[in-house]
This record gives C-alpha cells, sequence and structure tokens, in this order.
C-alpha cells in the first residue's frame, strides 16, 4: 500500500466547489465541469488532483491560468502504479494532465504558498467529515 499509493477522494458540494475555484484560480468554471478532488500518493510523492471535464469553456480557463506551469499528456498505461501518472514533477505549482474526455489538475504536496493553500483546503475538509 505504501508504495502502490492511496487514493482519499473529498465529498465535494456546492460551497467546497466553489472554494476549489478560488484556491485554483480557475473562476468561470462551472460547477457541473468539477468532477473530483482527491490526494493521490505513490511511494513517498503525494498530489491533490483537481479532475475536470474537458470543454471548450474549461480550456480557455485552463490555458489563461498563471499557475499552471507544464501541461503534458496523461500516461495511458502505469499498470503496476496507476497513481504515479498523476504525481507533478519539477514544477512549484500546477501541472495539468490530459486526457480524451478530462483534465487533471495536480499540485504536490510542498511547494509555493498557492500549493500550501490547496493541501490546507483538502486537510481542512476532510478532517471535519
Amino acid at each position: 500500500m505504501f508504495i502502490g499509493g492511496k487514493r482519499i477522494k473529498a465529498d465535494l458540494d456546492n460551497n467546497y466547489k466553489e472554494r476549489l475555484v478560488e484556491k485554483y484560480s480557475i473562476q468561470g468554471v462551472s460547477y457541473d465541469d468539477i468532477v473530483s478532488f482527491e490526494y493521490i500518493s505513490f511511494n513517498r510523492d503525494g498530489a491533490y488532483v483537481l479532475k475536470l471535464k474537458k470543454n471548450s469553456s474549461v480550456e480557455k480557463i485552463i490555458n489563461n491560468n498563471p499557475h499552471i506551469q507544464t501541461t503534458e499528456k496523461l500516461k495511458r498505461f502505469v499498470l503496476l502504479y496507476p497513481n504515479k501518472k498523476y504525481i507533478p514533477h519539477r514544477i512549484e505549482e500546477i501541472c495539468c494532465f490530459y486526457d480524451n474526455d478530462y483534465y487533471y489538475l495536480s499540485v504536490s504536496k510542498g511547494g509555493s504558498d498557492f500549493v500550501w493553500g490547496i493541501r490546507d483546503l483538502f486537510e481542512n475538509e476532510n478532517n471535519k467529515r
């Protein structure tokens, strides 16, 4: 479990989605476009991943987000360690992974104050439940 990783999914309501939009600086994204928010770990690395539907309006917002430092196609086949594909590398803020249907806005456990705000939102909300 430690090496392969874990996934902790947040329970999303509109209030939580509103705060996610603010923390990720994606104003204009519809609440319906937010699919999930979860903590994903692999080995000693972890990331907070916001999954968004892929459409033209979300694409415009993502392309104009100054916190997204890199955009990469999500690796399709990672059989032994599926969580590894969501872990950002060599960035301080957001890595945007994508596939045919979704965008995955991934931030690592450390990094800038921007990232700490996302981490704190996840930790605070999940400790309440």
